[in-house]
């Protein structure tokens, strides 16, 4: 499932994200990875990064992962950023600038649980 992007701007953003879902997300520079040039990355609501369209996967297999779109997992796990748990809201988040990008995924539940996670990759 595709998601709409709620604030945009040429150097960040928030996205609104379903569980199992992801937004293409321009990058302002050239990213060259797996033999291709990108120019967007898919944020996926699962903690992976994808190119060339959204990954839903949350099933964490090595097969899963080689199969497909090339993607970078710094957290790869059945995540839900559409629940909030505690006084923090689930967000992510992305900003850039020449030559980098950062997504932020802040206090992101882990499905069917209580359990919050945060972390940082980078493209």
């Amino acid at each position: 499932t595709a998601a709409r992007l709620l604030v945009a701007g040429p150097t960040g953003g928030t996205l609104s994200l379903p569980n199992d879902g992801g937004a293409e997300v321009a990058m302002p520079f050239a990213f060259p990875f797996f033999g291709t040039t990108w120019s967007s990355v898919w944020v996926n609501s699962n903690g992976i990064l994808s190119f060339g369209g959204p990954f839903a996967d949350a099933t964490e297999t090595t097969p899963e992962f080689l199969a497909g779109l090339p993607k970078i997992a710094p957290f790869w796990h059945d995540l839900d950023p559409s629940v909030s748990v505690g006084p923090t809201a689930a967000a992510i988040s992305w900003s850039a600038a020449a030559g980098s990008m950062t997504i932020d995924y802040a206090a992101i539940v882990e499905s069917g649980t209580r359990h919050r996670h945060t972390f940082r990759p980078r493209p």
